[in-house]
């Protein structure tokens, strides 16, 4: 019975592979832009999307509809956001967000008209309550 490294092997490995017959141990990761497997503890990822920075346009000076302070940059919003607990219409997504708050009515008026999943339930048990009393 021959080993895995006999001659023969280690001959036609170093043909294919080089001359170390050795497999390589560790954790690899192919390289997105090379395609060549790379070791884990040297790759670092690159960043996703533009190699530059992001230049944000200021924001347009307005007066807060909840305390009637002005505001004229970003920081400023930032901590008035998180001293009256609200957030920016735009943080629910650039396309999202006329359909976040459409939902969310559609949900309120659901409340208001009792077509919750707990108001149906109630509605059963209620039904299925008279129609054991009666003997139905």
């Amino acid at each position: 019975m021959t080993s895995p490294m006999s001659d023969k092997y280690i001959e036609n490995y170093a043909k294919i592979f080089g001359d170390n017959p050795r497999p390589q141990t560790g954790s690899w990761v192919r390289h997105p832009e090379t395609g060549k497997m790379v070791p884990k503890s040297e790759y670092t990822p690159t960043p996703r999307g533009s190699p530059c920075p992001a230049i944000l346009k200021g924001v347009e000076e307005f007066v807060s509809p909840i305390d009637g302070s002005r505001i004229s940059d970003r920081g400023q919003l930032r901590r008035h956001n998180e001293k009256h607990g609200v957030a920016n219409p735009g943080e629910y997504g650039a396309n999202n967000g006329a359909k976040y708050f459409e939902r969310k009515a559609a949900e309120r008026q659901s409340v208001l008209d009792g077509n919750t999943p707990k108001a149906k339930r109630e509605r059963v048990d209620t039904i299925k309550q008279a129609m054991h009393q009666h003997g139905m």
